[in-house]
């Protein structure tokens, strides 16, 4: 079993509970990451840079070209040759997910981290 990144994003909010009193608490989202082998999990978060080195290993590790058929709108089951093909690239689609949660998440007041679990 691996030791796999584990990527979340928090801040710290202020909220008025039932009392009518203001507290604090902290709010967390998780990125759901890829797992990683051990030695690479270590890795990226002792990166300087966490979030590149992680991108960086996707597309590294992760980022293959398939050619996925596409059938006639009439061909909902698949049964009838495809009438053309399309590329994707999983590890791709995954760094540019990231990309914008962290964007996203950054400009709603997080700060992203990584820790190793």
């Amino acid at each position: 079993m691996s030791i796999n990144v584990r990527i979340f994003a928090e801040r710290d909010v202020k909220y008025r509970n039932k009392a009518g009193k203001t507290s604090t608490d902290t709010q967390t989202v998780k990125f759901e990451a890829y797992q990683t082998p051990t030695e690479a999990s270590y890795a990226i978060v002792n990166n300087n840079d966490p979030a590149e080195a992680y991108a960086n290993w996707v597309l590294k590790e992760r980022s293959v070209d398939e050619e996925i058929p596409i059938y006639g709108e009439d061909d909902v089951f698949g049964d009838e040759e495809p009438v053309g093909f399309r590329t994707h690239n999983a590890g791709k689609a995954h760094v540019k997910q990231f990309i914008e949660w962290c964007n996203l998440v950054e400009k709603k007041g997080y700060t992203v981290k990584f820790e190793v679990m």
